[in-house]
């Protein structure tokens, strides 16, 4: 008896096991209900931060255009404003000073008038118009033709000159050395500077033949060997511009013709 009872109570305690667990996979599955999502206002708002960061930045970008188009014009016109600016600068100082030479100085206040004229002359090259040799090469007066032949002639013929007056001082028992110094200064290829302690030098000569109360006036052989130099420029100029006609045919804007022209204007500013 005590077998079968626990028997059956074994079986009753599986049965109802079995009818729990029967009775549990009976239930129905329980389902979740799933709440909408609350709208993030935090998203909406980055992205319209971000649309807003994209603006700036075209705007942004559309600013740098424009000034890097502005700079670029401006530099152009800058560019060919100086391009068209320089040929009217070799213009400008192309000048020889030749329009009305009397005007150089008033000889009447010089004791020996040809000092006047020619400290006149070499300051006005001097301070006013430019010593071309001395020019940088990219100077506008560096790219001239008939200004350096013209300033070249000057000096060489005020130098042969100046050497003729200091012989005939020394001849004459008049020498000085400031007209001495002015006779080695002066050349065809002296510089500014040199032009300038020449135009000092005769200064002080002719300062001190005031002083001196010494007459300048030239013997009749001085002023013949003076015109027999003045006659010698006129001659060589005058072999130079034919020169210069026949090899170019006469073309005007030939640079041997320019030079030939010039370095005649400028012996004659000399002699005048």
């Amino acid at each position: 008896m005590s077998v079968l009872k626990l028997r059956r109570d074994m079986v009753v305690v599986d049965e109802e096991t079995a009818a729990a667990k029967a009775a549990e996979n009976d239930k129905p599955f329980p389902l979740r209900k799933i709440e909408p999502e609350a709208v993030d206002e935090d998203v909406i708002e980055g992205e319209v931060n971000e649309e807003t960061a994209d603006d700036e930045a075209d705007d942004e970008h559309h600013d740098k255009s424009l000034l890097q188009r502005v700079r670029f014009w401006f530099n152009a016109a800058v560019i060919v404003a100086g391009i068209s600016a320089y040929p009217a600068m070799v213009i400008a100082s192309s000048g020889v000073g030749d329009g009305d030479i009397g005007k150089n100085a008033l000889r009447s206040d010089w004791t020996a008038p040809w000092v006047g004229g020619a400290a006149a002359l070499m300051e006005k090259h001097f301070n006013d118009l430019g010593w071309a040799s001395d020019a940088p090469a990219w100077s506008p007066m560096a790219r001239l033709t008939a200004k350096p032949a013209y300033q070249a002639a000057m000096a060489s013929s005020l130098g042969d000159f100046i050497k003729l007056e200091n012989a005939q001082a020394v001849a004459g028992g008049r020498a000085d050395p400031d007209l001495e110094a002015a006779s080695r200064l002066i050349s065809s290829g002296s510089n500014a500077v040199q032009l300038l302690a020449a135009r000092d030098a005769l200064t002080n000569y002719d300062r001190r033949l005031r002083r001196r109360d010494v007459s300048n006036v030239s013997t009749p052989g001085e002023v013949f060997e003076q015109l027999g130099l003045l006659t010698s420029w006129s001659e060589v100029s005058q072999q130079e511009i034919a020169a210069s006609a026949k090899s170019v045919g006469g073309n005007p804007f030939d640079e041997d013709a320019t030079r030939a022209v010039y370095s005649a204007k400028g012996r004659a500013a000399v002699a005048y």
